[in-house]
C-alpha cells in the first residue's frame, strides 16, 4: 500500500473520527494552506523544491521558454546568413558603343549598287585625315585621304574639302561638304566622287556620319552608279 501524505493521513483520520463519533475538529482552510505549502508537483518533486503551482502550468511555462530560446537562436542564425552574403557589385559604367560593321551582304562588285560599311580614322595632321574604309563592295574599300577646312561657330561647325579613296583596282576622288556639332563629337559629311582606273565612268556618292559621340569609327552609306555627278550649276536644272 503506498505511503499517504500528511494531508491525506489527517484527512483519513478526521473521516474515521467522524465515523466513530469522536470529537475531531478539522480546520479545512488551515489544513489546505499547510498542505499546499508542503506539497511538491511535477518533475521538481525529485529536487525537493516546494512548488506552489500545478505541474501543467510549469510545463506550459517551460514550453514557452523553450520556444523563445529557439526563435532567438534561429534569428541569430539567419542574421549570420545575411552577413555572409557578399555585397552586390556596383554597376559598371556604360560606354557609348562604336558603330558595328554593316550586316548587308557583299555585292558582286559590278554595276550600280547600294553600299554600306564603316570607316576608321587612322591619323589627323594639319587638316589632313587618313582613314581606312571597310565596305560591302570591294570597289569602295581602301585607304582614304581627306583634306578638310572647318569654320567653327558657338555650337556647330561647317566642313568642306576633298577626298581621295583608292585601292589596287582604281580610285575615287571629289569634293565633300558637311557639318559637326556637340563639340565636334558628332558629324555628317557627304561626298561626290568620280571613279578612275578600273572605276572610270562611275560615280560614288557617299555619306559618313558619327552619332555615338567621340569615336574614330564612322558609319558609311552610299551608292555607285554609271555616269557623272549632277551639275548643280547647270541653269537648266529647275
Amino acid at each position: 500500500m503506498p505511503e499517504l501524505s500528511p494531508f491525506e493521513a489527517r484527512l483519513a483520520a478526521a473521516v474515521r473520527g467522524f465515523a466513530d463519533g469522536a470529537d475531531t475538529r478539522v480546520d479545512a482552510a488551515e489544513v489546505a494552506s499547510k498542505a499546499i505549502g508542503r506539497r511538491r508537483f511535477g518533475a521538481f518533486t525529485s529536487l525537493g523544491l516546494p512548488l506552489p503551482l500545478p505541474s501543467w502550468i510549469v510545463l506550459l511555462l517551460g514550453l514557452l521558454l523553450l520556444a523563445l530560446v529557439g526563435s532567438t537562436m534561429l534569428g541569430g542564425s539567419r542574421g549570420e546568413d545575411r552577413l555572409a552574403v557578399a555585397p552586390s557589385a556596383s554597376p559598371a559604367t556604360t560606354e557609348r558603343p562604336a558603330p558595328s560593321p554593316t550586316s548587308m551582304p557583299a555585292t558582286d562588285g559590278k554595276g550600280d549598287e547600294v553600299v554600306s560599311g564603316t570607316e576608321t580614322q587612322v591619323q589627323l595632321s594639319r587638316g589632313v585625315v587618313t582613314a581606312t574604309s571597310a565596305m560591302n563592295d570591294r570597289r569602295v574599300s581602301g585607304t582614304g585621304t581627306f583634306r578638310i577646312g572647318v569654320d567653327g561657330y558657338d555650337q556647330v561647325s561647317s566642313e568642306w574639302g576633298t577626298l581621295r579613296l583608292e585601292n589596287t583596282a582604281g580610285a575615287w576622288e571629289g569634293s565633300c561638304t558637311g557639318a559637326t556639332w556637340d563639340d565636334g563629337s558628332r558629324s555628317v559629311v557627304a561626298c561626290w566622287l568620280v571613279g578612275s582606273g578600273g572605276y572610270a565612268g562611275y560615280t560614288y556618292y557617299r555619306i559618313h556620319r558619327s552619332m555615338t559621340g567621340r569615336t574614330a569609327t564612322f558609319d558609311v552609306e552610299g551608292v555607285i552608279f554609271p555616269g557623272s555627278p549632277p551639275n548643280l550649276t547647270d541653269p537648266e536644272v529647275p
